[in-house]
C-alpha cells in the first residue's frame, strides 16, 4: 500500500509491511545513500508545536534540512494566536489556508482536538498528542530495537509513569504487529495501567525482579507538573524505582539494551552513569529518529523513486 498522502496520528491502523517498507528506507539514510529520493521542487513542511520540544522538533528540522525541503514553523504556544483566543480548531484552519504539503503538530491534545486533526484535508504527523501517542519516537525506537533484536521475540519492560507516558501507547501499539513480543510495566501502583488497558501485560512492583524478567527496558520521565497536587514522593521513587547503573549490572542481563525516550530527571529517574553502559542506545534513538523522520516525511510527500 502506498503512503502517499497519508497521515500519522495513530499507529494502530499500521500493518508490519508499511513499518518495514519505512525501516528500509530509514536504514537507506543511516548509510547515506539518498539515491532513493527524488528532488523536492518546492515541497513546504509547516511546523506547529503547540508544546515544548527540544528533541523531536530539532529531529524534524534536521531531517528536513536532509531532505532538501522547505519548512514554516510557527514557533511555541506562545508565538500563535492562541495566546489570544483563536481556537485550536482556527489556527489549523489558518495553516490549512496556506496550503502546506505536510503538517507535524505537537499538542496536549484531547479527544477533541484529534477528531479536529482528523477532519484536515492535508497529511499530519503527529509530534506527540498529549497523552494519546507520539508515533514518530515509537518508530525510531522499534527501529533502534530492530538493530540488534530484529523485531522479535523479547521482552519489553517500561519504568516510570507508564500511565502518563504516550510513548508506552505508541510502541505497544507498534510493537504488538510483531511475533513474540512481550509488555511489562513497572512503578509505583498508582503510574501502572489498569490490568484491562493492556490485558496481555505484566505489571511489577519491584524493579529489581522486572529487570530480571526483561530483555529491553526502557527508562520514562517521571511527568512531575502532572503529581503536583498528588501524594507522590521523588524520594520515594528515586529509591524504589530510579534505574542506576548498579542496579542493571545486578539484575539486567548483560545483552540487553537500555532505552529512554527523553527528556530524563537525573536526580529523579535515570542516573547519567548509564550513558557509558554499552547496553545503553539512547543516544542511539536519537540519532535513528531523524533518519526515521526522514522516511516518513519523503514516503508521504511522494519522493521516493519506484
Amino acid at each position: 500500500m502506498s503512503l502517499i498522502g497519508r497521515s500519522l496520528v495513530t499507529l494502530k491502523n499500521w500493518s508490519q509491511k508499511e513499518v518495514q517498507e519505512l525501516f528500509f528506507l530509514s536504514s537507506t539514510f543511516k548509510n547515506n545513500s539518498h539515491s532513493h529520493i527524488s528532488s523536492p521542487p518546492g515541497k513546504v513542511v509547516a511546523l506547529a508545536f503547540f508544546e515544548p520540544s527540544t528533541r523531536t522538533k530539532l529531529s524534524f528540522q534536521m531531517a528536513l534540512g536532509r531532505l532538501g525541503l522547505m519548512s514554516s514553523d510557527l514557533g511555541t504556544l506562545s508565538d500563535s494566536s492562541m495566546v489570544k483566543g483563536e481556537s485550536f480548531s482556527e489556527t489549523l484552519k489558518t495553516i490549512e489556508a496556506m496550503e502546506p504539503d505536510l503538517m507535524v503538530l505537537r499538542t496536549n491534545s484531547s479527544q477533541g482536538e484529534i477528531d479536529i486533526i482528523n477532519q484536515y484535508s492535508r497529511p499530519v504527523i503527529s509530534a506527540g498528542c498529549g497523552p494519546l501517542g507520539h508515533p514518530t519516537q515509537a518508530l525510531a525506537d522499534a527501529f533502534t530495537i530492530r538493530e540488534s533484536y530484529n523485531l522479535q521475540n523479547f521482552k519489553i519492560l517500561f519504568v516510570g509513569d507508564i500511565n502518563h507516558s504516550r510513548v508506552v501507547r505508541s510502541n505497544i501499539n507498534l510493537l504488538s504487529l510483531f511475533p513474540n513480543v512481550e509488555f511489562g510495566f513497572c512503578g509505583p501502583k498508582e503510574f501502572l495501567p489498569p490490568s484491562d488497558q493492556f490485558p496481555h501485560s505484566k505489571n511489577f512492583s519491584h524493579l529489581e525482579e522486572a529487570l530480571s524478567w526483561a530483555d529491553i527496558c526502557m527508562g520514562l520521565r517521571v511527568q512531575l507538573e502532572r503529581h503536583a497536587s498528588a501524594s507522590f514522593s521523588p524520594e520515594d521513587y528515586k529509591k524504589n524505582y530510579r534505574l542506576t547503573a548498579d542496579k542493571l549490572n545486578k539484575h539486567f542481563k548483560k545483552e540487553g539494551l537500555i532505552l529512554h525516550p527523553g527528556p530524563h530527571i537525573p536526580e529523579v529517574d535515570f542516573d547519567p552513569q548509564i550513558f557509558n553502559d554499552p547496553r545503553c542506545v539512547v543516544r542511539k534513538q536519537v540519532t535513528n529518529g531523524v533518519f526515521v523522520r526522514m522516511s516518513i516525511m519523503a514516503s508521504f510527500l511522494g519522493l521516493v523513486k519506484r
